[in-house]
């Protein structure tokens, strides 16, 4: 797989997906929200690679994206 940075990864992603950022553990998170709380208030964390991913479906039948980088 190609290196993608978040914004890659994103694209496309529907905004009521709540997106969770680690960075080193999954108990760092340095970003939790929507892709447009992402692009207002994380703008630094577009840029970094991705290293890991998780999706899981919610009891609501929403999805969460767990990414680390």
């Amino acid at each position: 797989m190609k290196a993608q940075t978040v914004k890659e990864f994103l694209k496309g992603t529907r905004n009521n997906y709540f997106i969770e950022i680690s960075a080193g553990t999954n108990e760092n998170i340095v970003f939790a929200g929507t892709y447009a709380d992402l692009k207002k208030n994380g703008k630094e964390f577009l840029a970094e690679i991705v290293t890991s991913w998780d999706v899981v479906e919610m009891d609501d039948n929403t999805l969460e994206i767990g990414i680390m980088i």
